[in-house]
């Protein structure tokens, strides 16, 4: 018997060796389970503001007190270099856009409306695109940053008139209102979707100050803007509060009369494994319960107006927001905050002269040696391909299915907020069907230092041809990226090398190049 033993145990053996190791990593979608219907989609700010806003070089420290939320644009005369801008948009796929104003614009004196100047008009070719495109806006009056509404004891300080609340919200409210009814009603600008009073209020360091220099609650505008909206039934939502992520919810129960959307910013997020605080994991956790908060007080959606990276900091002309790293902890963003139920996210920012607080632009249109508008408008690195690839590839209102991603976390672990200890996850993968055609895109982004083997199931999907892309760090840096299907998949489950750092799309959607990205669908 003992040739037959060895006999067998040679096969065995064999079988064993010539067995496939399984992959690190598996990834797999049920479209049965809908995490999310968004009320949203993906895109990036749009600002109109072109007149100079302060800056100050106090002991050396360059500072522009309005942060980079003016500046850069064509004037709206040069329709050639605005057909470049709206090329690109097309081909970002924006959806679900914040466009930008305040309130010096429209209602320079009380009660005189100039609605023909050049901010003006760089504001109509924002809403022409989106109204053309199907794009929903997010509406936000940065602050009011006109003499006649500034708190008389701020007057004659430039910076302090910037941050002043409005002396009078009545009059305020009415004048924004009026701008409203116009865009909507008269200028037909149906694509405003939500109204936001105010740019990242009640903080020390913020704008809209009470006369006494103290935060200023924007519940005053809230209650100011409603009954004003409601009397010319204007058919868009106010949000609150628009103001950076909080980790708790408070006292926000004051402003559920008078709105139909929350919204945050958040630029402080980093990787678990950054060694800084806040982590993503606490980020997602409290997402989780804002949610809860939204959907149990009529159904409201969550909304993230603003957000990026301060990985590297904050400096007059730091490339740190455009860093290949900064751009994957914006995908993982994106990828960890859809899966907590987010309805819309916004990148800053579309258009931005990258010299006042770093390269926040996703398209080149300042030259910032020359000082003066750019010749030519191209992506700016990273930003462009590795954000855009989200946007892109997904439709405004998608659902968001259930991703499960098994395996892809380092042998470390981290503490979370509430003490607990975690392991340290690398990879993470959220999926998107996009609501009129069912199209499936799934995303997976790996933040680590090292490739890992993944298998994606895709066999409880209909059946069809999927599209594998790919960005790596072989287009770190690069403004000329060709993204292209790399890889064509028929069979249920294919097994993949997620390269480090890198982002990977799954997708039901075949985009050559030259195509447009998916707005509605």
């Amino acid at each position: 018997m003992k040739p037959l033993f060895y006999s067998l145990f040679f096969l065995a053996v064999l079988a064993a060796c010539q067995t496939k190791k399984q992959p690190e990593v598996q990834i797999s979608i049920d479209p049965n389970t809908v995490i999310n219907s968004m009320q949203g989609g993906f895109g990036a700010s749009m600002h109109a503001i072109e007149d100079s806003l302060p800056v100050s070089t106090d002991n050396g420290n360059y500072r522009s007190w309005g942060g980079s939320v003016w500046g850069g644009n064509p004037p709206a005369e040069d329709s050639a270099r605005w057909n470049a801008i709206y090329k690109h948009a097309d081909w970002l796929g924006f959806d679900w856009c914040r466009v930008e104003v305040d309130h010096g614009m429209y209602e320079p004196e009380k009660g005189t409306f100039t609605f023909d100047n050049r901010e003006m008009r760089i504001l109509y070719r924002y809403l022409d695109y989106c109204q053309s495109r199907n794009v929903d806006v997010y509406f936000t009056e940065m602050w009011p940053d006109v003499k006649w509404l500034v708190h008389k004891n701020f007057l004659g300080d430039a910076v302090a008139e910037l941050r002043s609340a409005p002396n009078d919200f009545t009059a305020w409210a009415k004048g924004y209102t009026h701008l409203l009814n116009y865009l909507i009603n008269e200028r037909g600008y149906t694509c405003i979707k939500w109204v936001s009073v105010n740019n990242e209020p009640h903080e020390n360091w913020s704008w809209w100050k009470a006369a006494d220099g103290t935060p200023q609650d924007i519940l005053a505008g809230l209650q100011a803007m409603k009954p004003e909206m409601d009397a010319l039934n204007l058919p868009c939502k106010l949000v609150a509060t628009d103001a950076p992520f909080k980790y708790e919810i408070k006292d926000e129960t004051k402003y559920l009369p008078y709105i139909g959307a929350l919204a945050f910013h958040d630029y402080a997020s980093v990787f678990e494994w950054w060694g800084k605080q806040p982590i993503m994991h606490d980020t997602e956790t409290a997402l989780l319960k804002w949610k809860d908060f939204a959907r149990t007080n009529g159904n409201l959606p969550v909304f993230m107006a603003e957000f990026g990276s301060f990985l590297f900091g904050i400096v007059k002309d730091t490339d740190g927001p455009a860093r290949w790293i900064s751009l994957i902890h914006d995908a993982e963003l994106v990828i960890r905050l859809t899966n907590a139920g987010i309805d819309g996210m916004n990148r800053w920012s579309f258009i931005n002269r990258g010299d006042l607080d770093g390269h926040w632009q996703m398209i080149d249109t300042w030259d910032a040696k020359n000082h003066r508008l750019s010749d030519s408008i191209t992506p700016h690195q990273n930003s462009y391909f590795v954000y855009g690839l989200i946007s892109r590839f997904t439709a405004k209102y998608s659902d968001v299915l259930k991703t499960t991603v098994t395996g892809g976390a380092d042998t470390t672990t981290f503490v979370a907020a509430d003490g607990s200890r975690q392991p340290l996850q690398r990879v993470f993968a959220a999926t998107f069907r996009s609501p009129k055609s069912k199209t499936i895109s799934t995303f997976i982004v790996n933040d680590s230092e090292k490739p890992r083997e993944a298998e994606i199931d895709l066999s409880a999907l209909p059946k069809g041809t999927y599209y594998l892309y790919e960005l790596n760090q072989s287009a770190k840096d690069r403004a000329d990226v060709e993204v292209e299907p790399v890889l064509e998949i028929i069979t249920n489950k294919t097994t993949i090398t997620l390269q480090p750092e890198s982002l990977v799309l799954v997708s039901g959607y075949k985009l050559k190049m030259g195509d447009k990205g998916i707005t509605v669908d």
